[in-house]
């Protein structure tokens, strides 16, 4: 995991979710499960993030290669089929 998003994420877990946390549950419960809670949400919203990342990267790498593989699969038979064009009419008037 990149260390800026390791740093980014977690202050903005533990801003947004403690105030939630501390309201919802009495202070025996927040006491015991607030460290757990935290840790929990930190790592899933990171694996997340990270998923999400590698999601990204990879269709677009997709998207990329099959774009490219079909510009150059037209392009060629295009070329080919111009030229075989050109031959057949010049060896035909000859």
């Amino acid at each position: 995991m990149p260390a800026l998003l390791r740093r980014s994420l977690t202050p903005l877990v533990r801003r947004s979710l403690t105030p939630l946390v501390r309201r919802s549950l009495t202070p025996l419960v927040r006491r015991s499960l607030t460290p757990l809670v935290r840790r929990s949400l930190t790592l899933s919203l990171r694996w997340c993030a990270v998923l999400s990342l590698r999601w990204c990267v990879a269709l677009s790498l997709r998207w990329c290669v099959t774009l490219s593989l079909r510009w150059c699969v037209t392009l060629s038979l295009r070329w080919y089929v111009a030229h075989s064009l050109r031959w057949c009419v010049a060896l035909s008037l000859r």
